[in-house]
């Protein structure tokens, strides 16, 4: 990480909040990571409920943000490709969005995704998005690569502020669809 412009994100809520759970795992992971440690400085936390922020806010030196959205509970475990699995995905690029905005770049990281190195020796310096995939055909160009925004790095730039308005935008024009 080159500069303090750059912060991580990840998100919680109340159904990854108890003892010993994948969140504290992701949290360790950093602390015995090979040059992670200083990352969690960086790390911001998207709490989706209040018992989420209480987690967020016990661990020490986390950034939480607490993340309100009308009329929605996103406390319940978030079944994927169901209703509330769908509003929690839109609204975090929806934020995602408002970070760029706010010219930060970011890495964006599932809980689920263990930091035992850090990736930023990895990303390129020219590129302005790079995403996860779940099976890679070792050709970039190939169209049939399958993304997975679990792991996303993003520069802050015109191009991808618009990307990500494109992306939001775009939940209305397929509907139960996801990221």
């Amino acid at each position: 990480m080159k500069d303090n412009r750059t912060v991580i994100i990840t998100n919680l809520n109340a159904a990854w909040t108890e003892l010993n759970s994948v969140f504290d795992l992701f949290l360790e992971s950093f602390k015995v990571g090979n040059g992670t440690a200083h990352l969690l400085d960086h790390l911001v936390v998207y709490a989706f409920d209040k018992t989420a922020y209480e987690h967020c806010k016990a661990a020490a030196h986390l950034h939480c943000y607490a993340v309100t959205t009308g009329g929605v509970d996103f406390s319940g475990e978030a079944y994927f490709m169901s209703e509330d699995y769908l509003k929690m995905t839109w609204r975090k690029i929806e934020l995602m969005r408002t970070v760029l905005e706010l010219g930060f770049d970011f890495i964006y990281t599932d809980a689920d995704v263990l930091w035992f190195r850090n990736p930023f020796k990895k990303v390129y310096a020219d590129g302005d998005f790079e995403m996860s995939c779940d099976h890679y055909r070792a050709n970039y160009r190939d169209l049939t690569n399958t993304a997975n925004t679990g792991f996303t790095y993003v520069k802050s730039n015109n191009r991808t502020i618009e990307l990500y308005k494109y992306w939001y935008n775009a939940r209305e024009y397929f509907p139960g669809k996801h990221d």
